[in-house]
């Protein structure tokens, strides 16, 4: 029931909004969403595709909406045997490349808080009565 009004609501959304506007690509994403709870795939093959393009066009590639879509068109694209065709060599690289990101951002999340434990150690046990800041804490 949730599929059926979702996609009757597409063509008001496009009417109103557009086909690139946020709202629309989140309106594509929740009806797969939907498919996929249920088991099974989008039978308009042609919004799965355009649901990770756009999303990935218009919210950037890390975005959580961006990462729903890419991995529900990469399942599409794997049932459908369809992954080895030259227009869909981006997808596996995309899902690398934000790996690799998400990887890099937890990396430097960590050496931060390393650094500031290090900092906070450095002004607690060499320096217990300095009331002024510490350069080494001014970043």
């Amino acid at each position: 029931r949730v599929i059926t009004r979702s996609q009757k609501a597409i063509p008001q959304c496009i009417a109103r909004h557009g086909d690139t506007n946020q709202v629309y690509i989140v309106m594509l994403k929740k009806i797969n969403c939907s498919y996929e709870e249920t088991r099974r795939f989008n039978p308009d093959h042609g919004r799965i595709e355009s649901a990770y393009k756009l999303a990935s066009q218009v919210f950037g590639k890390a975005h959580s909406t961006t990462v729903k879509t890419r991995d529900y068109y990469y399942k599409f694209l794997i049932f459908t045997e369809d992954y080895a065709h030259p227009t869909n060599y981006h997808l596996p690289i995309d899902m690398i490349q934000h790996q690799a990101d998400h990887q890099n951002e937890k990396r430097q999340v960590k050496a931060q808080k390393d650094n500031t434990k290090w900092h906070e150690h450095v002004q607690h046990h060499y320096y217990p009565r300095c009331h002024q800041p510490i350069l080494l804490l001014q970043k």
